[in-house]
């Protein structure tokens, strides 16, 4: 979402809103799709919770 990793929920909905709009007519809406992957990143996101758990799995990969 083009966002940094201590972005707060405003600059997170910012940027969700901005790329909605930019990818919101293309005809491609299904799995795999740039919106698919746009609402996907939302929700993990927006989501205190969600988000700690990624950034955790996200970090410990790096490793693996």
């Amino acid at each position: 979402m083009e966002i940094e990793k201590d972005a707060t929920i405003e600059d997170i909905n910012k940027a969700y809103g901005r790329l909605y709009a930019k990818y919101e007519h293309d005809q491609d809406k299904g799995p795999g799709s740039r919106m698919e992957d746009l609402n996907q990143a939302y929700r993990i996101l927006s989501n205190p919770r969600i988000r700690k758990k990624y950034n955790e799995e996200r970090f410990i990969s790096r490793f693996d």
